[in-house]
């Protein structure tokens, strides 16, 4: 193969790869969708909670917890977290604490974030 036909096909490879290469680009992004991780819980719920509420009662406000510790038991913690079109959020979250049973004190991190 001599030079002019090895240089013909350099330029062909090039503009066919260039064209193909070329669409990619002209591509629209991705969708990307919110996702919702954890316990999606309203302010209007937590605003409801009250010291001295019973297991039953924050279960029934607030759902299931998003993990039972066993080495915590008195504690229940509410994760959200939202990521927005591929973006990391903080997440919000809300700790319930228990002595005989009876909420003994909220640390709310959810509605002030």
């Amino acid at each position: 193969m001599n030079n002019i036909n090895k240089i013909l096909y350099l330029a062909v490879f090039v503009v066919i790869n260039s064209n193909i290469f070329g669409c990619v680009a002209m591509l629209p992004e991705a969708h990307k969708i919110d996702i919702h991780q954890g316990n999606i819980i309203d302010v209007e719920r937590i605003e409801q909670l009250e010291i001295g509420m019973s297991r039953e009662q924050v279960r029934y406000l607030l759902g299931s917890p998003v993990s039972n510790n066993l080495f915590h038991a008195d504690r229940w913690d509410y994760l959200h977290y939202i990521s927005k079109a591929g973006d990391y959020a903080k997440p919000k979250r809300i700790t319930v604490f228990f002595v005989d049973d009876l909420v003994d004190k909220i640390d709310d991190r959810y509605s002030t974030q």
